[in-house]
């Protein structure tokens, strides 16, 4: 990349800071073009969910299928599940952290499925996209109106292949992973301190609050 200047003929104290604006200013390109890549992914995923899954008025039995089908193929619940779960996390079976995730995903899903039923009409809007600290990390500002209100809600995004899935969603400064977390520690300490596997006590837990 030269632009037409003969790098040679360039003084080399010049030359090294030439090539160094040259090397920032194509960085700043590829990013730019992987901050568009990521609103255009969240973008597509909010078009996909929220106007054809809500705003086609589907009735409950005709919508949660297709809204657990989103929310499987955009979530990264094993990331998630690890931040809730912490050190038990990492010292369960892998059996028992699967079957925490498939009982964690659910209570998500029905929950998901309640809250996003009132941004039917599309009231949910992209106003940010911004890159994390970590390779593959982005951050998706939205802003989602409800009852008259508008709520910030921030997407954590991890790149997965060719795609992104959601690790975090952080709603008016609140973390949902964190929020999993301080409420399920005392249980799952609780439930050690008493002899019990705490993750299977905590499955069965999920499991009975999803069916309510």
């Amino acid at each position: 990349m030269t632009w037409g200047i003969d790098c040679a003929s360039i003084p080399y104290p010049m030359r090294r800071i030439f090539i160094l604006l040259a090397f920032v200013l194509m960085s700043l390109g590829v990013r730019a073009s992987g901050l568009s890549d990521v609103r255009a992914y969240a973008q597509k995923v909010i078009d996909s969910t929220v106007g054809d899954i809500f705003g086609r008025g589907l009735d409950e039995a005709q919508r949660l299928p297709l809204f657990r089908k989103a929310v499987v193929d955009n979530f990264h619940f094993d990331v998630i599940g690890r931040v809730v779960l912490g050190a038990h996390g990492r010292e369960a079976s892998e059996y028992d952290f699967n079957e925490f995730v498939r009982a964690f995903a659910e209570l998500n899903i029905v929950g998901f499925n309640r809250k996003f039923s009132g941004f039917a009409n599309g009231a949910l809007n992209i106003t940010d996209v911004s890159a994390g600290r970590r390779d593959g990390e982005f951050f998706v500002t939205s802003v989602a109106r409800e009852g008259g209100r508008d709520y910030t809600i921030v997407w954590r995004l991890l790149k997965s292949g060719d795609s992104y899935k959601v690790t975090d969603i952080v709603a008016e400064g609140v973390s949902m992973a964190m929020s999993f977390r301080n409420e399920y520690a005392p249980i799952l300490a609780a439930a050690a301190q008493a002899g019990d596997n705490p993750i299977s006590h905590l499955t069965r837990q999920i499991e009975s609050k999803a069916k309510t």
